[in-house]
């Protein structure tokens, strides 16, 4: 088992539906869906995620 399933299934537990970073650097400011779980692989900006529940934002996408 790695980090990343671990963190799945404690979201999926607590009934969150994925992560929300929160960075203060806008350029890092992200989500995921469990269904594609920290896609990123950034691990210096992990302890800026928080559990978080249908909100997402995706820096690719035009608003």
């Amino acid at each position: 088992m790695n980090i990343k399933e671990i963190v799945s299934e404690w979201l999926e537990y607590k009934g969150f539906d994925g992560l929300y970073n929160y960075s203060t650097d806008e350029d890092k400011e992200c989500s995921c869906h469990l269904d594609n779980l920290m896609p990123c692989d950034d691990y210096k900006y992990y302890h800026h995620c928080a559990p978080s529940c249908g909100i997402y934002f995706y820096p690719d996408q035009e608003e």
